[in-house]
């Protein structure tokens, strides 16, 4: 925030200092009733600071010893707590995220066990004309990891929607038009690659139960 009044000079309201309204030390500084403010927005949150250096940089070139006449503010203490809040909040997001991962591929890991069981003669006759436990074993990581990656494409799907309501209920409700949106690719790509590794990691052990089968005992299975 930059507050500058033709030829008078004065610090702007809210912020300590000489301005309007604030207990101010006016040695040697006329103070402006009614200094202007100059808000300039940043594109986000992370260029904040480089927004502030180009400001003080396109002062430098335009007005001598312009620290004693205008102020730039960035309510740098206000973002901080806001940043810190979003860093907690996403934190615990995160530890339900990793324990929603676990229950799901211990579930995976169950459901794969029990499929394995049901076709454990469809496993000895493949053995018995030819097929080899590489090939038992690629199969069932292949299916598990199909059946991963679908979870995880409908999990997006339903996350988006229900995100994408609350967001619009909030900005209908509260008024909030500045409130948006935003599904990125790197979320996507984030979830697609954690359903591939919770499928391999928990898909390995039923994979390797059906590929050790025997033809014999697989095929005598009731």
């Amino acid at each position: 925030m930059i507050g500058r009044s033709g030829g008078v000079i004065g610090r702007s309201s809210g912020v300590s200092g000489r301005s309007s309204g604030v207990s101010g030390r006016s040695s040697g500084v006329i103070v402006c009733s009614n200094t202007p403010n100059l808000f300039i927005k940043a594109q986000s949150v992370e260029r904040i600071a480089a927004t502030r250096k180009l400001m003080g940089d396109w002062l430098a070139t335009r007005y001598r010893n312009w620290q004693n006449t205008v102020q730039i503010s960035t309510r740098e203490r206000q973002l901080d707590q806001t940043v810190e809040a979003f860093g907690i909040m996403k934190f615990f997001l995160g530890a339900l995220a990793g324990i929603s991962l676990l229950v799901g591929g211990i579930g995976i890991m169950n459901i794969m066990l029990a499929n394995v069981t049901e076709r454990t003669r469809e496993i000895g006759v493949r053995k018995a004309i030819g097929a080899r436990s590489r090939d038992i074993h690629v199969q069932f990581l292949t299916e598990v990891v199909a059946v991963s990656c679908f979870g995880s494409l409908l999990g997006v799907i339903v996350g988006a929607l229900l995100t994408g309501g609350i967001v619009l209920g909030i900005r209908i409700w509260f008024k909030a038009q500045s409130l948006a949106f935003v599904l990125s690719p790197q979320t996507v790509l984030l979830a697609a690659l954690a359903a591939v590794v919770i499928g391999l990691s928990f898909g390995t052990y039923p994979a390797r139960r059906a590929a050790r089968l025997t033809p014999i005992d697989a095929i005598r299975h009731e």
